[in-house]
């Protein structure tokens, strides 16, 4: 009698915890269908240490756009070099202009906050105190 109603306590845990496990399930829409960079983005806060701890994220009118295309291109109205070549290792994000003044490639560190992409300027220009850009995904 005791294994009987062991098993039948088993079972019930277990469909309880597959229940649970099928509805806790759902599409995650604060963040990027793919976690890929491709598509259009345009700044809309940024954020310079002014050397302390605190965050303060300001809002930026008129912000830059990047364009990250599937065959690995970009298109920037925010530098004087506007076009090139981009690279994605891992967390950093490697952007190769192509104009005869701008031949050091840029490096910036890059994640997602939702579905704003984040990004950190490595080299050649880096921040002494933390400095970030968040861009939204328009179309």
């Amino acid at each position: 009698m005791m294994f009987k109603q062991s098993k039948t306590t088993m079972k019930t845990v277990l469909a309880v915890f597959l229940l649970v496990s099928v509805l806790g399930c759902g599409e995650d829409t604060d963040s990027t269908q793919d976690g890929s960079v491709t598509g259009r983005w345009k700044m809309t806060r940024q954020y310079i240490s002014p050397g302390d701890d605190t965050i303060r994220w300001t809002s930026v009118k008129d912000g830059d756009i990047y364009e990250f295309r599937a065959d690995s291109t970009f298109v920037s109205n925010g530098t004087d070099c506007q076009e090139g070549r981009y690279a994605v290792q891992g967390d950093s994000l490697r952007l190769d202009f192509q104009c005869d003044f701008d031949t050091e490639p840029h490096l910036m560190r890059f994640y997602f906050e939702g579905s704003d992409l984040v990004l950190s300027p490595l080299s050649p220009t880096m921040c002494i105190e933390a400095c970030l850009y968040r861009y939204e995904k328009i179309d």
